[in-house]
């Protein structure tokens, strides 16, 4: 087939195959092209038509599910390897997939980033996996997305802070800035953006931005979690605001990557499938300490966690 299949997934979706959108009657004939394309692996049939149709009867999702492989297999035939029992997105066929090109991108050698890749990698991150795409009635395909979601955005936030830091070490201010305030957009209580951007700003000549900067940070974590800044973002407020700031030598770049926030140690974790979280979670200790309690319980087979929206449900999850 001589033009590529694009499949563009962070922010809005855009399916196309050359310059031609490629058009797809449902929404779940889409969700399932889109999880064959980010996952590049055989999935049995079974599995499928529990993600797509969770609330019906096997034999019914199977059913539907035939009738979607139908509909796909008539616009992106080459693009599938099907077989009686499993469903694969062939990946020997041309093909653009961002989300993959982005993981990529930011694949790691021995421990150290290819800056070039970072740069890439952020810009080609237009908004959140899947953002303007939702399906109501498919909740276990909803929460595959809200994982996927999270590692995503959480790479990219890793991403960013690097760029930050090799713009702070190389004297880059205004692209440290840039970096750093874009991190802040995505995730605003993020406290190690807030100590780069004020850092930044203050090696940049504008203390009293940094000091602002603090004040902003305080008043977020303050609001939203009810708690102070770390100990380190205090100190980091109190060189700048004394004039003990250091700025970096010139032309000495940031080598490795950045520290990342300190380790904690934790027990072992009982078996479960539960994902490891991929960002800080801060000013839910007492909830977090009833679900850990909860979680090493034997007899403890289902957890529910109920609010209103906007409460921090699945991030708490």
């Amino acid at each position: 087939m001589s033009e590529p299949l694009h499949v563009s997934l962070l922010g809005k979706v855009v399916l196309r195959q050359g310059e031609r959108p490629l058009s797809l009657s449902t929404h779940k004939t889409q969700a399932l092209l889109i999880y064959l394309a980010v996952t590049q692996q055989p999935h049995s049939r079974a599995a499928l038509a529990a993600l797509l149709w969770s609330d019906m009867p096997e034999e019914a999702a199977r059913a539907n599910l035939r009738m979607t492989l139908t509909r796909l297999r008539k616009a992106v035939a080459a693009y599938l390897t099907v077989t009686r029992h499993t469903l694969a997105f062939n990946t020997a066929v041309s093909h653009v997939i961002d989300v993959t090109q982005f993981s990529r991108l930011l694949s790691t050698h021995g421990g150290a980033y290819n800056y070039d890749n970072l740069q890439q990698a952020v810009a080609l991150y237009r908004g959140d996996f899947l953002d303007d795409f939702h399906i109501a009635d498919a909740p276990v395909f909803t929460d595959w997305v809200l994982l996927e979601r999270e590692r995503l955005r959480q790479s990219l936030l890793d991403a960013l802070a690097q760029l930050a830091d090799h713009a702070y070490a190389t004297q880059a201010y205004d692209d440290g800035i840039h970096h750093a305030r874009r991190a802040l957009t995505l995730d605003p209580w993020l406290e190690r953006a807030h100590q780069q951007l004020m850092r930044l700003l203050a090696a940049h000549g504008q203390r009293s931005k940094a000091l602002a900067q603090f004040e902003t940070c305080r008043r977020i974590l303050a609001e939203e979690f009810g708690v102070e800044p770390a100990a380190e973002t205090v100190a980091l407020y109190e060189a700048i605001r004394d004039d003990r700031m250091r700025p970096p030598q010139a032309g000495m770049a940031a080598k490795q990557p950045a520290a990342k926030d300190a380790a904690v140690a934790v027990p072992p974790a009982p078996l479960h499938n539960i994902p490891a979280a991929t960002t800080p979670f801060i000013g839910r200790e007492e909830e977090l300490a009833q679900l850990q309690t909860l979680l090493a319980d034997p007899t403890c087979r289902l957890l529910t966690i109920v609010g209103p929206g906007g409460m921090g449900k699945t991030r708490l999850g």
